[in-house]
């Protein structure tokens, strides 16, 4: 959680001159400056920025299952903070989009082992 909460406050800083990330002290900063949000492509360019720099400071590389779904949930949590932060529509729509296909994914999953395995 503290880790979720330092990324986030770090990707609250979108003004900063570049994308940098720093898996060892939790921070990261995406440049939102000079992008034409009215753009897909540059949408979709800020969007996977951000992933990507919310991926870096999440991941912590130990091959554990859980540890893997905790490192997931860090990402998606950072990913919509900064989101969030950025307060720009397209952002939140990709955003919103991306957690919709993900939900429907986990949800068909639980269907398929449910009906594999009914109790």
């Amino acid at each position: 959680m503290l880790k979720t909460a330092l990324i986030a406050a770090s990707l609250l800083a979108l003004t900063t001159p570049a994308l940098a990330a720093n898996g060892d002290n939790g921070k990261a900063a995406v440049s939102v400056a000079n992008v034409d949000f009215s753009s897909n492509a540059a949408v979709r360019d800020v969007y996977a920025r951000l992933k990507v720099a919310a991926t870096n400071v999440c991941t912590t590389r130990i091959e554990s299952a859980r540890v893997n779904d905790v490192d997931a949930v860090c990402v998606q949590r950072a990913l919509a903070d900064a989101v969030r932060a950025a307060d720009r529509p397209q952002l939140t729509a990709m955003n919103n989009n991306e957690s919709d296909s993900r939900f429907a994914a986990r949800r068909s999953q639980g269907a398929t082992r449910t009906a594999a395995n009914p109790d």
